[in-house]
């Protein structure tokens, strides 16, 4: 299933927001405050590697079989190439 990102990021606010939340519930903080601001350090930085993500699939995908082919890669590997430029951003 294919997601925009705009959902990608609307899942995992939502996932990161019951984490913590069930996080400070457990320990009895009432400070999530800086809970928060980490939440939103994360996205920041789950979008920057999204538009990594998105750069390299997209630059990979215009490039033709020969191109790739010539790079040593198959369309198959596009996916997991930008995966890895995104963990490496």
């Amino acid at each position: 299933m294919k997601t925009d990102a705009a959902t990608d990021v609307r899942l995992f606010l939502k996932r990161k927001f019951m984490m913590v939340l069930a996080s400070d519930i457990l320990r009895g903080d009432r400070n999530t405050f800086v809970s928060l601001s980490v939440l939103i350090s994360n996205v920041r930085a789950y979008m920057d590697r999204r538009a990594v993500y998105n750069a390299t699939y997209r630059e990979l995908q215009s490039l033709t079989d020969r191109d790739l082919n010539d790079l040593g890669l198959s369309r198959s590997n596009i996916g997991s190439i930008a995966r890895e430029a995104a963990d490496l951003a």
